[in-house]
This record gives structure tokens, sequence and C-alpha cells, in this order.
């Protein structure tokens, strides 16, 4: 099988304006299927760059109240522009004294009901029946792990051996069973109540020459890639390349197609890739 390729977006929420998902990815419209990562019900941040000035309200706002990116959403679901995954609840962190952020599906006890009220919040508003979720800030333990595998959802992200025994035990023979595979780490590995797939972020702080040298490790063994950004940040200069976000994102995508790559949104590799 050749390489997969797909493009995970996440923070899309409530605050999202249309048309910045039109500029981060209107050249690529009906070529390559995006995945976002949607927010059910957000919370408004501020200075997301900067940790002594990073603050967050307390009051969630649905995503259906903003209902020009929901008729956004809806028409490019249909067209086949988009895909819909659950990023989280509310993306709320806990903020410790020394400023460090502890991530929603780390803190949170009230995991299950949050997958719950999530799934069926984008159900109503979309009409998907979302199948992939993608923890906030890439980080989820075992109580979130519990929840997503009760909901089956698929993950968008790896997580330890050990965490996943604690589970199901039985877990510990799908993870050596999935080390085997000629595509490892880069294949989808299946568990018990889910799936999971690695991501490689491409973001400002992005180690640029290692994402290159993972794509080739990809290629070569003819895995699934996926590369996890933020429309957000499109247009935002990578710290040390001095190119923007987006030109970034083009000239990996211009690499996939000439390797012969397939363009597929995230749930379509999950159900293409054989472990």
């Amino acid at each position: 099988m050749k390489l997969l390729f797909a493009i995970r977006d996440d923070d899309t929420s409530f605050f999202t304006d249309a048309m910045e998902l039109e500029d981060a990815y209107g050249n690529l419209w009906d070529k390559i299927p995006i995945s976002l990562g949607v927010i059910p019900c957000d919370v408004k941040t501020y200075n997301r760059g900067n940790q002594l000035k990073f603050f967050q309200e307390s009051e969630p706002i649905p995503i259906t109240e903003n209902s020009s990116l929901i008729k956004f959403l809806g028409e490019s679901i249909e067209k086949g522009r988009l895909e819909i995954m659950l990023h989280g609840y509310d993306h709320q962190y806990k903020i410790n004294p020394d400023l460090t952020r502890i991530p929603e599906f780390i803190w949170r006890s009230d995991l299950e009901s949050r997958v719950r009220k999530g799934q069926t919040i984008l159900k109503d508003a979309l009409g998907v029946n979302v199948t992939s979720f993608v923890p906030p800030s890439n980080a989820i333990g075992q109580r979130g792990l519990k929840a997503i595998t009760k909901a089956r959802l698929n993950l968008l992200g790896v997580t330890g051996t050990r965490s996943l025994m604690r589970v199901n035990p039985v877990n510990l023979g799908y993870a050596l069973t999935s080390r085997l595979n000629r595509s490892y780490p880069y294949n989808v590995r299946e568990f018990v109540g889910h799936k999971q797939l690695m991501c490689r972020s491409l973001a400002p702080s992005s180690n640029w020459l290692r994402l290159l040298s993972d794509f080739e490790e990809c290629r070569k063994k003819e895995g699934v890639f996926i590369v996890a950004t933020h429309y957000w940040e499109s247009k935002s200069k990578h710290d040390t390349e001095k190119r923007t976000i987006n030109d970034l994102l083009l000239n990996l995508i211009e690499k996939a197609n000439d390797s012969g790559a397939t363009f597929v949104g995230v749930e379509e590799a999950f159900a293409k890739e054989k472990s």
C-alpha cells in the first residue's frame, strides 16, 4: 500500500471566523480533504503564545451560536472538503500557581460525559457522527483513554503501553503486534475499542528538518503521514525557516504529491490502512 497523507487542523470553535478557514485552505479545497478538530463549547482564550499573559474566560460558548460558521462547515462537509473530529469539549486548562497549564483531558474528571455531550452537539449542528478524537494539547490521561474507548472514538495521537494496559490488559498484545508492522510507527495501531494514528506537528516552533526526515521515513515505509496544524497559525512565520506555516505545508504537500501519495481525511486513513 502506498503512502497516505492527511491534514489535521485543530481549534475550530465558536470563535472561528469562516473566512479564517477559507484563507488558510482555500487553495486546497476540492484537492485535499481537511480534517478539522472542532471544540464543541470553547472558552475565550487570550495570548495563546505567552505563558505569562495567557488567560481563559470561564464560560464556554457552544459552536452552534456561530450560525455563519455552522453554515460554512455544513456546506463544506456536503462538498467533501471537510470532515469533523472531536477536539475535547471546552479546551479549558487548569492553571497552576507556577503558570504551567494542565490540558482538559488530563485534569477533568467527567470525561465520559464531556465526550458524549460533544458528540451530540456536533451531530445536532452538522449532522455528522464523529468517529475520531483529537486530545486538547495532544495530551490524554487514563480517564480520557477510557472515555474515548467507551465511545469507540479513534485517537489522533499515540499513548503509552502502560496506560493502554490499565484500560484493558488485552491491549498489551495489540501493542506488541503493532510494533511488528512494516510501517511502524506510521501504521494504524488497533486496540480494544479504538485505533490510534501518530501525528506530526507543524507549528512555528516545530523542528522543520525533523518533520521532513519523519516524512521521508514514512514514505519509505508506505505508512500514514498526518500533519497537525492550526488555521490561526497559517500566516505565522516559522521560528527558524522564516517562511509562513502555510508555505511549509504547501511544500510538504508537494513532496507528498511527488511521492505518489494518496490524500485522504483521517477517517479514510483509519479505514484503509491495514495493520
